[in-house]
């Protein structure tokens, strides 16, 4: 990808940010699982069955792509 002249530093500036705002995120999802882990009050449910899509679904989806 490249980034006109005039707007390098513009963004620059946005990918930094974007990194840490996602560095941000990433901490407190970890801080927040960790704090459940611990207090033992996450509930464990079972992983679900994947469920069969019907053949008559799955072709009026194709028909609607080739619109």
């Amino acid at each position: 990808m490249e980034v006109p002249k005039g707007q390098r530093n513009q963004y620059l500036v946005d990918v930094i940010l974007e990194k840490e705002e996602r560095e941000t995120l990433r901490k407190l999802i970890q801080e927040t699982v960790r704090e459940e882990l611990k207090s033992g009050s996450m509930e464990r449910l079972p992983a679900c069955e994947k469920e069969e899509i019907p053949d008559q679904m799955l072709d009026f989806l194709f028909q609607m792509e080739q619109e």
